[in-house]
C-alpha cells in the first residue's frame, strides 16, 4: 500500500490510512489543523498487529529513543496532534502496523 504524500490540506477533511514500515515515511499535514490519530491494529492484510508506531515531528527522527518532537502510537490510545504541525514521519521496528489519520474541523476559538 502506497502513503499518501498529504492528509488534509486546506479544505480536505477526508481521512487517510497510513502503513508504517521499517522504514521511515513522512506525510505533509496542514499546520492549521488538529489531528485524530488512531492505531488501527491490523496490518493492511487485516491481520492483527499492535506493534507500537513510532512518530516524530518537526524534523525528528521517529524511534524509541527519548527525545523531543516524538511519540509512540500504541493500539487502543488514540492521540490529538496540531496545529502547528507540518510534517508527521512514522516508522515500525517490525510488521507493518497502520494507523488512521482525521484531520478535524475545528474554530480554535474562533465563532
Amino acid at each position: 500500500m502506497a502513503n499518501p504524500i498529504s492528509v488534509g490540506l486546506n479544505d480536505d477533511y477526508g481521512p487517510a490510512i497510513l502503513e508504517a514500515t521499517t522504514t521511515p515515511a513522512s506525510v505533509t499535514l496542514d499546520g492549521n489543523k488538529q489531528y485524530l490519530l488512531q492505531h488501527n491494529a491490523q496490518d493492511t492484510s487485516g491481520s492483527a498487529v499492535t506493534d507500537d508506531i513510532m512518530c516524530a515531528v518537526a524534523g525528528a527522527t521517529a524511534s524509541k529513543t527519548s527525545g523531543a518532537n516524538k511519540f509512540l502510537l500504541i493500539s487502543g490510545t488514540p492521540i490529538f496532534i496540531g496545529p502547528g504541525i507540518t510534517t508527521l514521519t512514522i516508522d515500525a521496528a517490525a510488521n507493518t502496523p497502520t494507523m488512521s489519520v482525521f484531520p478535524l474541523r475545528t474554530t480554535f476559538g474562533r465563532h
